[in-house]
C-alpha cells in the first residue's frame, strides 16, 4: 500500500488534530511496554516509563546492563505501546533507538521520569533504580510514525474511525 493511500485509507483526523490528541494521550499516559530484540532478533519486552516532546519523540531510562540495554546496544530497532485501558485506547510507536548524550536534556529527562514514578507508584522511584546494571543511560525513540487506536469508540464501524495516525 502506498503511503498516500495509507494516509487516506487510515487518517481519520487532520495531522494537526491528532497530534494534539496523541499528545494529550502521552501526558495522561506514560507507562508503556518497551519491545527489542537482540542481534538473533529474540524478542524482550519490559515495562518503563516514557516522557516525549512535541515532536513526539519518546524518551525513556534504562541501566546499561539491562537486557533492553544490552539489546539497544546490537540492535537499535524498537518498538513502545501504552494504553488507557479507561477508553481502550492505544499508542504504538516503532523507530530507530539512539542515546541521548546531552547532559541537559538526558537531566530533563530523568527528571520528567521521576516525576511520573512520584505520581503512579508508591515508592517514588523508578523501577531501574532498584537494580545492579551499570551505569543510566538516556534514550530517546524517534519514528516517523505514530499510530493511536481507540477502541472505545462505541459508535466505530470502519478502520478509519479507530486508528489516528501522524506521520
Amino acid at each position: 500500500m502506498e503511503k498516500e493511500e495509507y494516509i487516506e485509507r487510515y487518517m481519520a483526523l487532520d495531522i494537526d488534530t491528532s497530534r494534539e490528541n496523541i499528545i494529550d494521550f502521552l501526558n495522561k499516559n506514560a507507562v508503556g511496554v518497551l519491545a527489542t530484540a537482540d542481534a538473533t532478533g529474540k524478542p524482550h519486552a519490559a515495562t518503563i516509563y516514557v516522557t516525549h516532546d512535541q515532536l513526539l519523540n519518546l524518551y525513556f531510562v534504562t541501566k546499561k546492563e539491562t537486557q533492553k540495554g544490552r539489546n539497544l546496544a546490537v540492535n537499535p530497532r524498537a518498538s513502545i505501546a501504552l494504553y488507557d485501558a479507561v477508553d481502550q485506547t492505544t499508542i504504538q510507536v516503532d523507530g530507530d533507538v539512539t542515546e541521548v548524550t546531552d547532559q541537559i536534556q538526558q537531566t530533563r529527562i530523568f527528571s520528567e521520569i521521576q516525576s511520573i514514578a512520584l505520581r503512579t507508584s508508591t515508592s517514588g522511584v523508578p523501577p531501574t533504580s532498584e537494580l545492579s546494571a551499570g551505569g543510566y543511560v538516556t534514550y530517546e525513540l524517534s519514528s516517523p510514525t505514530v499510530r493511536k487506536a481507540i477502541f472505545g469508540r462505541s459508535n466505530a464501524q470502519e478502520t478509519t474511525e479507530v486508528f489516528e495516525t501522524v506521520m
